[in-house]
């Protein structure tokens, strides 16, 4: 293992790559020698960088003052253009309409201007791109999908058309670094299926309203080698190469029989149990520093065990914060048998059994497919 001298003797010798954004804190010593890299070439972002390393996770507004002054004149916001950032580099980019009415329609201009933040040195480590499918075959798309970096391994799609040439065309443009494919659909699209290829390892399917077509992604998937398909709820047990989640992501399982509705809008009893995620919340668009950003609370969600949303029911809030999860809730809860005062925040294990309104549940953390096959 190289002490601190010889890693920066091998940055300037140009013998090592640029670190990737930190995942955790034990990563920050990569970024503390890259700056000192940075500033001793002369380099002005190297001092961005110190700037954001000095900051601690807790921090006053005085502290923040000079961090946000020196930082801010780099970090443009725009509608049509949602950025998350880390150390002074954008993690994900997000391309949306100028036009609400036009939710799911880029013009040129933006797609050429996001070209252009593609190619700049702030999204030279960027992660994922988050965009719609063209309406049709679009030189403006392929030159943007083209100026990807290499860095960028996850492309997610927010509105995926039915024409499936549009879809075909836009999926030709990514380069083979992108390895992982996400949806976000308000609805059901036939065209999902042709987006399952060999050429990705991970296809994320979400989906706004609750879907039963799911099943046609298995003959998709029998014409593939080695294509896994992520979901975020499923009654049963999922499918082989169907994965409930991903490696951030929790889950809870409801044990009790839970009502749907048949084809005549009645309530009946669904025997089968079912299990969804709490998934992951999307990076801060906000500027904050590195270290603040690695401890935040980055899930805060709100779980109900009751599947009509148009009567009161209990929930709880799950919360984690530095890795660990803890629950809270407004109405009687026991979690592993114990009761919770109302409104106690209180630490929930992985595997946890808890009971709210009268009705059960289980709690993963980890390893939440395989603990959630073994319960379904």
């Amino acid at each position: 293992m190289l002490d601190r001298t010889g890693r920066l003797l091998l940055w300037h010798i140009g013998a090592v790559e640029a670190p990737r954004l930190p995942r955790t804190l034990d990563d920050l010593e990569d970024w503390s020698v890259y700056a000192d890299h940075l500033l001793t070439i002369g380099d002005p972002f190297g001092e961005r960088i110190v700037a954001d390393l000095a900051l601690p996770a807790i921090r006053d507004a005085e502290q923040l003052r000079p961090f946000r002054a020196l930082v801010g004149r780099h970090t443009p916001s725009s509608l049509t253009m949602l950025r998350s950032w880390c150390l002074g580099m954008i993690r994900t980019l997000e391309l949306r309409s100028r036009d609400s009415a036009g939710m799911f329609y880029l013009e040129q201009g933006s797609l050429a201007h996001a070209r252009d933040v593609l190619r700049s040195r702030a999204a030279s480590r960027l992660e994922e791109l988050i965009i719609p499918t063209p309406k049709s075959e679009d030189t403006h798309y392929r030159r943007l999908l083209t100026a990807l970096p290499a860095s960028c391994t996850r492309v997610t799609i927010t509105d995926l058309r039915s024409n499936t040439d549009a879809v075909e065309f836009f999926l030709d443009c990514l380069p083979p670094t992108v390895t992982e494919l996400g949806l976000r659909l308000f609805k059901w699209s036939k065209a999902v299926t042709c987006v399952v290829r060999d050429r990705f390892d991970v296809v994320d399917v979400a989906v706004d309203r609750k879907t039963d077509e799911l099943d046609d992604l298995v003959p998709a998937l029998a014409f593939t080698r080695t294509v896994r398909v992520r979901i975020g709820s499923f009654h049963g047990v999922p499918p082989p190469r169907f994965e409930l989640g991903g490696p951030d992501d929790a889950a809870v399982v409801a044990l009790d029989p839970r009502p749907g509705r048949n084809v005549l809008g009645q309530l009946v009893p669904i025997e089968a149990r079912m299990a969804w995620t709490l998934p992951r919340e999307r990076a801060p668009v906000v500027v904050l520093p590195v270290r603040e950003l690695l401890a935040a609370e980055t899930d805060v969600k709100s779980v109900c065990l009751d599947p009509d949303p148009r009567v009161e029911h209990p929930r709880m809030t799950l919360v984690r914060r530095n890795g660990e999860w803890t629950a809270k809730s407004w109405a009687p809860l026991a979690i592993d048998e114990q009761e919770v005062p109302l409104k106690t925040v209180v630490p929930i294990r992985d595997g946890a059994r808890f009971e709210i309104g009268g009705r059960r549940g289980v709690f993963f953390s980890r390893d939440i497919d395989a603990q959630c096959r073994a319960l379904l």
